[in-house]
């Protein structure tokens, strides 16, 4: 019994493979040449994100409840 060989990629998953490939590969050059700016980014995003943790569990904590959705995903948070 013979199977059948995998399809050839579209162009257009072609041309988003080329993409995502080309931004991973400019992500790593400037991670590369630049990496404290790097890091001061990373940490950057880090105190964000824990303040935002840290805003929401104060306002729980205070009887306030938060109803959060992400625009055009579906996905809503309850804290």
């Amino acid at each position: 019994m013979r199977t059948q060989p995998e399809p050839l990629p579209t162009t257009v998953e072609s041309v988003v493979q080329t993409f995502v490939f080309l931004l991973v590969a400019l992500a790593a050059i400037v991670v590369a040449s630049y990496p404290m700016v790097t890091l001061t980014v990373l940490a950057g995003v880090g105190v964000l994100a824990l303040a935002t943790i840290g805003v929401l569990a104060a306002r729980r904590s205070l009887g306030r409840r938060s109803h959060i959705c992400i625009p055009r995903t579906g996905v809503c948070i309850d804290a």
